[in-house]
């Protein structure tokens, strides 16, 4: 199988204090998903602290609290910065966001492929 199609998870979120997520992404067993962060903080102080959570559950999900991954993408130029990275060995994840200090509102998007491998 080859890449799916891009899919938007976040749309346009105003990351201030208090973290907010994109649409969880499930993954079929082998399945990696390549994950691309646009943001912008407008301003020229803080940046974004990306992490991703994931879950064991289905529908009624329990997630980690502890992030699998996290790190910080530098926003600091006042226009769109973007990062990828890649996710896999997971049944199910999200990204959360948010800001590294507390001045800028940092206007994100996140967008997402997977690869189709199922084994």
């Amino acid at each position: 199988m080859g890449w799916s199609e891009k899919s938007q998870i976040a749309t346009n979120l105003s990351i201030v204090g208090t973290e907010q997520y994109s649409s969880a992404v499930t993954l079929d067993p082998g399945e990696s998903a390549h994950v691309q962060v646009i943001s912008n903080s407008g301003g020229t102080t803080d940046s974004l602290i990306i992490s991703v959570y994931s879950t064991l559950d289905d529908s009624t999900e329990v997630w980690d609290e502890v992030p699998i991954h996290q790190f910080l993408l530098d926003c600091t130029s006042g226009n769109d910065t973007e990062v990828s990275f890649m996710v896999s060995s997971v049944y199910k994840f999200r990204v959360g966001f948010v800001r590294s200090g507390s001045t800028d509102t940092l206007t994100t998007n996140a967008y997402v492929r997977t690869d189709g491998v199922s084994v």
